[in-house]
């Protein structure tokens, strides 16, 4: 394996790892009682299913975009594949519609900013700081989405949303609201760190 490929290794596996982390930390996935050797076997599956729809979505080349329906579908096809698959070790005997848009979004996402999609993703990555921004915390929980029809509805609100600010599709608008996001809260902590350290200097 050269040096060109190892990096690359290297990022996948970063970029996988990242994706489970996310999709399985904040929402219960496995059964108590899971084993290591089954979590193992479903994450290899779900990285399996992954690498297939980036795979797809690489060979439409430039200006190609997937349908959103397409995409919905392709989330819900993998939501049913590992559901069925592994049913006896998951959490309510089901890969749900949030988690698994976490994980293809996500991994899409990662892809597209690091140059491997030439054009953005369908859709975003829908969590609680997107959630929040389409006005829906308290109402809708991305680890609690069952049924493609609330998945739904969050893309036609991000639809909504960035078509308003101007984007041309949810990913540009997610990345952007998203990056301003993070400067801002840098900002914050850095006017935090100076205001103590003044305050540690003139009593």
């Amino acid at each position: 394996m050269n040096l060109d490929a190892q990096q690359q290794q290297f990022l996948d596996d970063e970029f996988f790892s990242l994706v489970l982390q996310a999709t399985t930390q904040h929402s219960p996935t496995y059964e108590e009682d899971a084993t290591p050797d089954q979590r193992r076997a479903f994450a290899q599956a779900l990285r399996e299913k992954l690498e297939g729809i980036a795979a797809a979505y690489h060979e439409r080349g430039h200006n190609n975009r997937a349908p959103s329906e397409e995409h919905t579908k392709a989330i819900n096809d993998l939501a049913d594949a590992l559901s069925a698959k592994f049913s006896s070790y998951l959490y309510e005997r089901k890969f749900r519609i949030g988690s698994a848009q976490k994980a293809v979004n996500l991994y899409l996402k990662y892809l597209w900013c690091r140059g491997r999609m030439q054009v953005p993703p369908p859709h975003c990555p829908f969590d609680g700081f997107v959630i929040k921004k389409l006005g829906l915390q308290g109402k809708v929980n991305w680890t609690e989405l069952k049924f493609v029809s609330d998945y739904k509805n969050l893309v036609n609100g991000a639809e909504k949303a960035a078509s308003e600010s101007g984007f041309d599709s949810i990913a540009t608008w997610e990345l952007h609201i998203y990056n301003e996001a993070q400067t801002m809260e840098r900002e914050r902590v850095a006017k935090s760190f100076v205001a103590k350290r003044r305050k540690k200097r003139f009593p």
